[in-house]
């Protein structure tokens, strides 16, 4: 954590809550939560390192890459295999953007990170943050969120992803995108 909140203990709780909720999962597109610990910097939450970047980064270094209909499939299938595997779980990741989706520089498979604003039966009070482009209508509102407002911010990525591309959009990814974003 930030040593400005180093002894915040709703921040400290929240710190825990992503260490315990990560290290649960075992997905091939998550990243794998390893130890958490302390040093002389404070705590820290170790994890699988993932030679790649955030999905930002990618599609600056990448502008062309999804224009390729087989690349933009493989990228929602993969997230949306993530999201459908925390969902399993009982688990709403909420705070899905493009810093929170890293592209492996080998295969550019996804990893989805950050379960800091995450919801679970056993943290659903420390789920408070949210990520305002991202957001669901229902988390800006301070509404009750289900599996719905994670798919809401899956129609935000991919608006993300065709406006940065530039990319034609196809029939499918827009009746896709349309309904994820579509009001409760």
């Amino acid at each position: 954590p930030k040593k400005i909140y180093a002894d915040n203990p709703l921040y400290l709780a929240a710190f825990q809550k992503e260490f315990e909720i990560g290290y649960a999962l075992d997905h091939s597109n998550i990243v794998r939560y390893i130890i958490k610990g302390e040093d002389q910097n404070g705590l820290y939450i170790l994890t699988d390192f993932v030679d790649g970047f955030t999905l930002s980064d990618f599609i600056k270094l990448n502008p062309n890459y999804f224009k390729t209909s087989k690349h933009l499939d493989k990228f929602i299938n993969q997230l949306l295999s993530a999201i459908k595997y925390l969902h399993e779980r009982q688990i709403l990741h909420l705070d899905l953007k493009p810093d929170n989706i890293l592209i492996t520089g080998v295969n550019s498979d996804v990893k989805l990170v950050d379960f800091g604003f995450s919801y679970t039966d056993c943290f659903s009070s420390l789920a408070i943050g949210k990520t305002e482009l991202y957001a669901a209508p229902e988390q800006l509102n301070r509404e009750s969120i289900d599996q719905r407002t994670d798919i809401y911010g899956l129609g935000k990525i991919l608006e993300y992803i065709l406006s940065e591309c530039g990319s034609q959009i196809s029939k499918t990814h827009m009746c896709l995108i349309s309904k994820c974003l579509s009001e409760r």
